[in-house]
């Protein structure tokens, strides 16, 4: 019983992939494991940030929308806004919010498969400099949870562009 029970536990973890990483100590992994989910997306992102994202993530998002990848963004940024909206395929959203200060949640959110979450931006220099976990899953609950705050937060904006 005791060696059923074992395999199942291994087998759950081996299938169900997590990711942890503690900010500020392991933040060039955590803008690496980001890029890298950005890089092998095939459908869509949905991208939930409050002001600043890094280079790397922006050249990254950048290449994916010339791929014809789908970007949804949320943002009270409109300095992001502005850049991210430059794309056909891409749908921004401006957070009604009186202050960038008031947000602090960043989201990853890939082809609906795995999703990326921090209290912090997507940002080296804030990732440096700042303590928070950045947390990376394949959880089907957790993706559809993600979902539920993405259509809340649809509720609270305004499309940016109106193409």
């Amino acid at each position: 019983m005791k060696q059923i029970l074992l395999t199942l536990i291994l087998f759950t973890a081996i299938i169900r992939s997590d990711e942890y990483f503690l900010l500020p100590d392991h933040s060039s992994d955590a803008l690496f494991a980001l890029k890298k989910r950005i890089d092998k997306a095939d459908e869509n992102i949905i991208l939930i940030t409050s002001s600043t994202l890094d280079k790397s993530l922006l050249n990254a998002l950048q290449k994916a929308l010339k791929r014809t990848v789908r970007l949804e963004t949320i943002t009270p940024s409109e300095q992001l806004a502005g850049t991210l909206s430059l794309y056909h395929n891409s749908r921004v959203q401006l957070l009604r919010s009186s202050s960038l200060h008031e947000f602090h949640f960043s989201l990853l959110l890939v082809d609906d498969a795995i999703v990326c979450s921090s209290a912090l931006d997507f940002d080296r220099a804030v990732m440096r400099q700042n303590t928070a976990v950045l947390h990376c899953t394949d959880s089907k609950e957790e993706i559809t949870f993600y979902h539920y705050i993405y259509k809340q937060l649809i509720s609270r904006s305004d499309k940016y562009f109106k193409k």
